[in-house]
């Protein structure tokens, strides 16, 4: 079973919006915790990974789940910090978290 907790909501501003200046988008950054009993985990220990979702007036613009990144809550919790504090969107977090943990 795979459980989501939300961890921060940003919202990045319109004058911080470089290519669509009109409406503010939202990030919002959970943590995903996967049960190892079950099928979708692929996992033989509970794992920890990250979920990003991009969001303008409600509407999902994109998103993206990374499953496994991390066994321990902690690390994941502080990997998703890291994350929001630089307004990592959807389609940047592949290419983050390869340079960050080489995954």
């Amino acid at each position: 079973m795979i459980s989501k907790f939300l961890e921060k909501r940003i919202e990045i501003l319109p004058q911080e919006i470089k290519e669509d200046p009109g409406n503010p988008l939202e990030l919002e950054y959970y943590l995903v915790e996967c049960d190892s009993k079950e099928e979708e985990c692929n996992t033989a220990q509970k794992g920890y990974g990250i979920e990003i979702i991009k969001k303008n007036n409600g509407e999902v613009l994109e998103s993206i789940l990374i499953r496994n990144i991390y066994s321990t809550r902690e690390k994941s919790e502080n990997l998703i910090k890291k994350l929001f504090v630089n307004s990592v969107t959807p389609v940047s977090l592949p290419y983050i978290l390869d340079d960050l943990i080489g995954v």
